[in-house]
C-alpha cells in the first residue's frame, strides 16, 4: 500500500499466491495508518519471507476471515511484525492457518497481536519443533505483549509449541513438550 500516514486502506477478496521465490505478499507501511484485510487467501508456498510484513509504527491492522497456507521450508512466518510496535496493534480474527508437515518456523511473530477465534491447524506436523505464536517485541528482548482468545490449536504429534515463551523465559513452558 502507499505510505501515506492517514486514512483507511482496505484489501478485500484477493488471492495471493507465490509462483517462485519472492518476498512478502503484502508489506504494510505508513505510520498512523489503519489497514483492513478481509476475506483473502494467502498461499505462502512460493514466498521466501513472511506472507504479511508489518513495517510501521502507530498503525492499526485488522485481518479477518482470511486463510494462510504456509510452506515447510520457504515461509518465515504468516505475519511478522518487523519493528518495535509501541502504539501499534494487529487484530487477527476468524482466520485459518494451515501448517504443513516439516514446518519448523513460527506462524505469528511480534508483540502487537490480538488473536481471536482463529484455527491453527498443524495436524500434518508429526515431528520437529515449531511455534504458533512468538509474542516477543522484535527490538526489545524479553518484552512480550498480546492477547489470544477462543482459538483452536491442532498438532499432529510433533514437539511444537503454541507460545514461544520458553526460549526467552527460562522456566516457562507453554505448549506441547
Amino acid at each position: 500500500t502507499d505510505a501515506t500516514a492517514s486514512g483507511l486502506k482496505v484489501i478485500s477478496g484477493f488471492r495471493f499466491e507465490g509462483t517462485g521465490a519472492g518476498s512478502e505478499a503484502i508489506t504494510l507501511g505508513g505510520d498512523g495508518s489503519t489497514y483492513r484485510i478481509d476475506d483473502c487467501t494467502f498461499d505462502g508456498t512460493g514466498f521466501t519471507d513472511s506472507i504479511i510484513e508489518l513495517q510501521t509504527d502507530d498503525a492499526r491492522v485488522f485481518i479477518t476471515r482470511s486463510r494462510f497456507t504456509l510452506s515447510a521450508a520457504a515461509v518465515d512466518a504468516a505475519i511478522r511484525e518487523h519493528n518495535s510496535r509501541s502504539g501499534s496493534e494487529c487484530l487477527v480474527t476468524d482466520c485459518q492457518f494451515i501448517i504443513p508437515s516439516g514446518f519448523t518456523q513460527t506462524v505469528l511473530i511480534g508483540s502487537c497481536f490480538g488473536v481471536v477465534n482463529c484455527v491453527f491447524d498443524a495436524s500434518a506436523v508429526t515431528s520437529g519443533t515449531y511455534h504458533m505464536i512468538n509474542p516477543e517485541d522484535q527490538i526489545t528482548s524479553n518484552l512480550f505483549y498480546g492477547r489470544v482468545s477462543n482459538c483452536t490449536f491442532i498438532d499432529g504429534g510433533s514437539s511444537g509449541y503454541v507460545f514461544a515463551l520458553n526460549v526467552h523465559i527460562g522456566s516457562s513452558s507453554f505448549g506441547a513438550t
